[in-house]
């Protein structure tokens, strides 16, 4: 039995090596805890409208073949938020726009928006996002770029 574990476990990471060659960027998309890298470029942390106590900003995760916006948010508050969100993701002539649904963020969390994974040409790249938080509507973070 101990043998069938082994076989297992090795499978896993052959598996996982060999189509993380060809993985997104980073996560699959919707709302997740992260721990950003050096693949994360991000625009300025930008207080949101609404509170000073929610704080959010636009990232682009990128690897070598692929990139995604990433919308993230902070709730520096003693009581949950309720938040949604928008972003875009333009390389080249291609623009992708995201939606993230409405999620509950609890007093202390960070949470980020994956977007889907797109392919790029090591294209220029620029993500906007934007937060709408409870009743009080939209707030536009600042931009995030990658060059090359």
């Amino acid at each position: 039995m101990k043998h069938a574990g082994s076989a297992l476990a090795a499978l896993v990471l052959l598996l996982t090596s060999w189509f993380g060659m060809a993985a997104p960027a980073s996560a699959a998309s919707g709302w997740q805890t992260f721990t950003p890298n050096g693949n994360w470029h991000c625009g300025k942390s930008k207080t949101h409208r609404g509170s000073d106590n929610v704080h959010f900003q636009v990232c682009i995760v990128r690897n070598s073949t692929h990139a995604q916006a990433v919308l993230v948010v902070l709730n520096k508050s003693n009581t949950s938020i309720w938040v949604r969100g928008e972003t875009t993701l333009s390389h080249g002539y291609l623009t992708t726009l995201g939606a993230c649904t409405s999620k509950t963020v609890t007093a202390g969390q960070q949470l980020g928006c994956f977007m889907p994974s797109q392919e790029h040409d090591n294209d220029s790249l620029i993500a906007t996002g934007t937060l709408y938080f409870n009743s009080v509507g939209a707030d536009s973070a600042h931009r995030a770029y990658w060059s090359n």
